[in-house]
């Protein structure tokens, strides 16, 4: 718990969060080298009918690896934004088809 807790102190505001199994992980929250990532900073822009579109990052979380933050977001791209009716929910939301998803592992600097 003494390494957790020292990690805690260096990455600054987190929480920690015990599992079902017991195990204790620190969740990274607003920290300077864990950034919100705007997916036109990735490149994730292409042309769709004349009409520039931008595709989506979520961010998974991070890890402290050697002194760096190791970003692992979902990226997805090349999607067609549609709107359907979720029956569970009873309600419309709008989902994505056709789109290509990846994992980009990034290395803060």
């Amino acid at each position: 718990m003494e390494t957790l807790e020292k990690t805690i102190q260096e990455l600054g505001d987190g929480e920690v969060k015990t599992l079902p199994t017991g195990e204790k992980i620190f969740i990274l929250g607003s920290h300077p080298q864990n950034p919100i990532l705007d997916p036109r900073q990735l490149g994730l822009t292409w042309t769709e009918n004349g009409e520039k579109r931008i595709g989506a990052a979520f961010n998974g979380g991070a890890t402290l690896h050697e002194g760096t933050v190791i970003l692992t977001p979902r990226i997805h791209r090349n999607y067609r934004r549609v709107k359907f009716h979720d029956e569970k929910l009873g309600t419309w939301r709008w989902g994505m088809e056709n789109y290509i998803s990846e994992v980009w592992p990034l290395k803060s600097v």
